[in-house]
């Protein structure tokens, strides 16, 4: 699959029994310009004890773009449904959020010193 220049390739899958889950682990290589980028690992988790099927998304994050894995339905033996997203800009969210707090607190810090 080929996502904003990025191709995404299934390479295996694994089938583990923890203590408390079983889980279907995927190994899904990214790769950019034909160079391996980096290896996303999403998981669909079943807890038997309380009967709960999770699910565990992979992601790969840097400065720019966020490119996220995610296990779907399974579609027949070891097949599964995927979603596959490449998102730009995420981590620019969060460092507005901070600025802005960090701004509120100098606010509020100067406001005091010159109440004095």
């Amino acid at each position: 699959m080929t996502l904003a220049d990025y191709t995404f390739r299934f390479e295996r899958l694994e089938q583990l029994a923890k203590d408390n889950y079983t889980t279907e682990k995927a190994f899904i290589d990214i790769y950019r310009n034909d160079a391996r980028f980096a290896t996303l690992t999403p998981e669909r988790r079943y807890y038997p004890a309380r009967r709960q099927q999770m699910v565990e998304p992979a992601i790969d994050w840097d400065l720019l773009r966020d490119r996220y894995v995610v296990i779907g339905e399974k579609t027949g033996e070891n097949r599964f449904a995927m979603r596959f997203y490449v998102q730009t800009g995420i981590r620019w969210i969060w460092g507005g959020g901070l600025l802005m707090i960090a701004g509120a607190l100098l606010s509020g810090w100067r406001g005091r010193r010159y109440h004095g």
